[in-house]
């Protein structure tokens, strides 16, 4: 692409400039809807072996999760996966620790 650092504009209509102008601006638009409507990054698939370590858990919490709706998962044939992203977002903050009935030391006399 050519940038010009002078722009002559000797014998050009108002009216033309502002076509000029106008084309210009709706090309600009057209092109950037186009690239607002296509994903920008494909998610991450992950093995069952790669979730468990990413979430730090047991094959067995990750199947019972999965059987429980918690976490989606994927497959082809007999292989199963699990987007990065989703599993990412089935992550929620949780209460404040101290709200809950913990009591360690009760009838420890």
């Amino acid at each position: 692409m050519v940038k010009e650092k002078h722009l002559f504009m000797q014998g050009m209509e108002v009216k033309e400039l502002q076509s000029l102008i106008k084309k210009t601006v709706e090309n600009l638009l057209k092109d950037f809807k186009k690239e607002l409507g296509q994903p920008k990054t494909v998610d991450e698939l992950l093995t069952p072996k790669e979730t468990c370590s990413l979430l730090k858990i047991d094959s067995s919490t990750l199947w019972r999760w999965v059987r429980d709706g918690i976490i989606p998962q994927y497959g082809i044939k007999h292989q199963r996966y699990y987007k990065k992203n989703e599993v990412l977002n089935c992550l929620v903050p949780l209460n404040n620790p101290r709200t809950v009935n913990y009591e360690p030391f009760k009838n420890a006399a």
